[in-house]
């Protein structure tokens, strides 16, 4: 009987960890080896998007901010529409939205969340 209340305690918590993911963390698995562009037009609701560098002037990723702190980050394979480095941190956001998606990570609140490679 203690061991029943237990996996049920168990399979409760999983659930409830679950149910914290937010909204804009749902389903993402599908858009890995998509074009940026692909993920922008199925999840309009983001408040903002914005290029993040590695090291000074080297794009990394695109961040996209969605209200009630989820945020998450499209990580390209790698660069083949936009040129990665600017000095002066100047990249074109349309010929990034042509790169394929490598991986995502998903915060909420600043804190990484997930990540799906």
């Amino acid at each position: 009987m203690k061991r029943i209340l237990l996996l049920s305690l168990l399979v409760l918590a999983c659930q409830h960890e679950r149910s914290k993911q937010p909204p804009c963390a749902k389903n993402l698995e599908k858009y890995l080896n998509s074009s940026v562009k692909s993920f922008l037009k199925e999840n309009l609701s983001y408040q903002r998007i914005t290029i993040m560098d590695s090291k000074p002037g080297l794009a990394h990723s695109l961040l996209v901010v969605y209200s009630q702190g989820c945020t998450i980050e499209l990580i390209p394979t790698q660069f083949e529409h936009m040129m990665p480095f600017d000095t002066c941190m100047e990249w074109n956001v349309e010929e990034f939205k042509k790169e394929k998606i490598g991986s995502i990570d998903v915060y909420s609140s600043d804190k990484l969340i997930q990540r799906i490679e």
